[in-house]
């Protein structure tokens, strides 16, 4: 182990704990390490995969199905511009109420 693993850790009270990757955190010795940063970036993006690939099925599609259902062109319109309208006013308006 290199001399920079085996720092004591005077937040924690322990050594400084060795990053998943084989490298050492460090900053972990003010309590703070990448490898977090790390997990929270894979989520991110594993968020916005699933939001984004949800929605690149579901909007070339929505279309063809309520004309299906018997909707006219302009009433699928309407109805894709309100869920748009929707989508750009609705956080601010979620964050007016709470």
């Amino acid at each position: 182990m290199s001399q920079r693993q085996l720092q004591p850790n005077y937040i924690f009270g322990s050594y400084v704990a060795s990053h998943p990757r084989g490298m050492a955190c460090s900053f972990a010795e003010k309590g703070f390490c990448f490898c977090r940063i790390y997990r929270m970036k894979s989520f991110l993006a594993f968020a916005y995969l699933a939001y984004f690939g949800v929605l690149g099925v579901f909007v070339p599609y929505i279309g063809l199905y309520l004309d299906s259902r018997g909707l006219n062109s302009h009433d699928i319109g309407l109805l894709l511009a309100i869920v748009t309208g929707m989508r750009i006013i609705g956080p601010s308006l979620w964050g007016a109420i709470r």
